[in-house]
Formats: C-alpha cells, sequence, structure tokens
C-alpha cells in the first residue's frame, strides 16, 4: 500500500504527521451518525491535487471511502470512516474515526481490520455539498492535548481514552482553526 493514501478524508495522517490517533477504536459501541449520502466524492486541500473517491454506507452506519482515480497508488485504497454526535461542538459538526483499508480493487475485497488497528480522529463538517475536514495536529494543537498529559511522539498524539479525546476534540472546534481539506459530494 502506498502511504500517500493516508492523506485523505478524514484519515490517518501517519505521513502528514500530527495526527491525532488511537490502537483500536475509542469507541467499540457507540452507535455512528450517517450526515451523509452516498456518492462520489472530491476532495481538495491547499497544495492537493484533485483527489476522487466512491463513498457508500455500510449496513452497519459506517462509510467505505475507496479511491476511484484509476492508474493512481490512491485507486482501490481507502478507509472505513465512523461519525459521531458530541456534545459542545457547533452544529453540523461531527467527530470522526478513520481506519485505513488496503487492497479495496482485489475481486476478494478489502483486507481484513482488526480490532488493534490504529484508528485516526478528527472533526468534519457537514456543508450544503459535502464537508470540511479539521485534521488535528499534534504539534499545532497542542493546547488541547497538553492538558491531559499527551505529548507528541513523532508528531501523533495517541489518546488511551475517549474523555480526553472528546474533550481535545471539543477544544479543536472551538478554537479558530481553519478546515484542512474540502470535500464535494455528488
Amino acid at each position: 500500500m502506498n502511504r500517500s493514501i493516508l492523506g485523505l478524508l478524514l484519515t490517518s495522517c501517519l505521513l502528514l504527521g500530527g495526527c491525532w490517533q488511537a490502537n483500536g477504536s475509542l469507541y467499540p459501541k457507540a452507535d455512528p451518525v450517517t450526515p451523509f449520502h452516498a456518492g462520489a466524492l472530491t476532495m481538495t486541500g491547499k497544495d492537493l491535487k484533485s483527489q476522487h473517491f466512491a463513498l457508500t454506507l455500510d449496513a452497519n452506519h459506517s462509510y467505505r471511502m475507496i479511491g476511484t482515480d484509476k492508474g493512481t497508488d490512491e485507486f482501490g485504497e481507502g478507509f472505513i470512516l465512523r461519525i459521531f454526535n458530541l456534545r459542545g461542538i457547533p452544529d453540523n459538526m461531527y467527530v470522526y474515526e478513520a481506519v485505513s483499508l488496503s487492497h479495496c480493487n482485489n475481486p476478494a475485497g478489502c483486507d481484513a481490520v482488526k480490532a488493534s488497528d490504529p484508528r485516526y480522529y478528527g472533526l468534519v463538517h457537514v456543508t450544503a455539498h459535502g464537508a470540511e475536514e479539521i485534521r488535528p495536529d499534534c504539534d499545532k494543537d497542542a493546547a488541547a492535548t497538553k492538558p491531559f498529559g499527551i505529548k507528541s511522539d513523532s508528531g501523533t498524539c495517541t489518546f488511551a481514552n475517549r474523555d480526553s479525546l472528546e474533550t481535545s476534540l471539543t477544544m479543536l472546534a472551538q478554537s479558530e482553526r481553519k478546515p484542512n481539506f474540502f470535500y464535494r459530494l455528488k
């Protein structure tokens, strides 16, 4: 799997550095919400060439976002996304949890996801035609993680519990942080 796929929506950020993650889900029994319909998704952002994805909704209310740009390393790679409500953040804003998928263009489907696989967290704001993503940066958003003793480890902040993650995400949502990426859903 080419690691550039990790620059996707509501995604991990291993190469980009600074992500907020957990080793396994911090929302194992939580019920996700579904603010988006399935469709074709175009991602844009500062210094980012447009990327295209298929967004599908699974029966368990999770989304699959799979790269559709043939001839690129991202083709057939993507994420399982789960979206959650969080009190204390602006209207139409949600928490996302993303876990990487690979080899989704094979006849057998995507490689299996393990319970211990890293999950990546951030915020998504629903817009009239798609979404805006605020992808936390461990170093730049340290004011929201320091109160919990969470420090950058090679640019990654790892959360051990949901309470500290949600408090940090609430602080981030209430800051003047601008979106990193924009998504248009057709």
